[in-house]
Parts: structure tokens; C-alpha cells; sequence
């Protein structure tokens, strides 16, 4: 029997892990939009702009996104930014 270990490097299975994780976490993400609201749901590592998001949805209604409320969720690991489409 092979063992993971060798086939693969202790660093290697580290940093598969890491990315793993960090691609699972990185970005927000639309959970809900109909034509005057959009809620992004952000992880506590985001990296992606949910304004920007928020108003590419809101441009398909010819409107503009604006900031209604942040809600925290999971005990703060994670949060749902809710915009307003007008």
C-alpha cells in the first residue's frame, strides 16, 4: 500500500489545503435579487467589491445600487450586504 504522504509532499498537501480553503471563502456572491433589491452574501475573507456586483444587477434594470444595511450572520464569519436598486 502507498501511503498519500508519498505521493505527495507534506508542503504540497499544506498548501492544496490552504487554497482550498481560501478559494471556498474568497469571494461574495448573489443570494437573492429581484428588480429594487440584491443581497450579496460576503465571507469574512472576501476579496470581491460587492457594490460592484450589486450594480451590474442593478444595471440591468437601468437603475443605480445603493447601500441599504449590512447583516452579520454566523456568529460575524460571514455577512449579507442588501442593496437597494433606484
Amino acid at each position: 500500500m502507498i501511503s498519500i504522504l508519498t505521493v505527495f509532499p507534506p508542503r504540497f498537501l499544506v498548501l492544496m489545503i490552504a487554497m482550498a480553503v481560501l478559494t471556498g471563502c474568497a469571494g461574495a456572491e448573489i443570494v437573492g435579487a429581484n428588480e429594487t433589491n440584491v443581497w450579496i452574501k460576503n465571507s469574512a475573507l472576501n476579496i470581491g467589491d460587492t457594490a460592484e456586483l450589486a450594480q451590474k444587477h442593478c444595471s440591468i434594470y437601468g437603475k443605480t445600487a445603493e447601500l441599504e444595511s449590512d447583516l452579520s450572520i454566523a456568529e460575524g464569519a460571514n455577512s449579507i450586504t442588501v442593496y437597494t436598486c433606484k
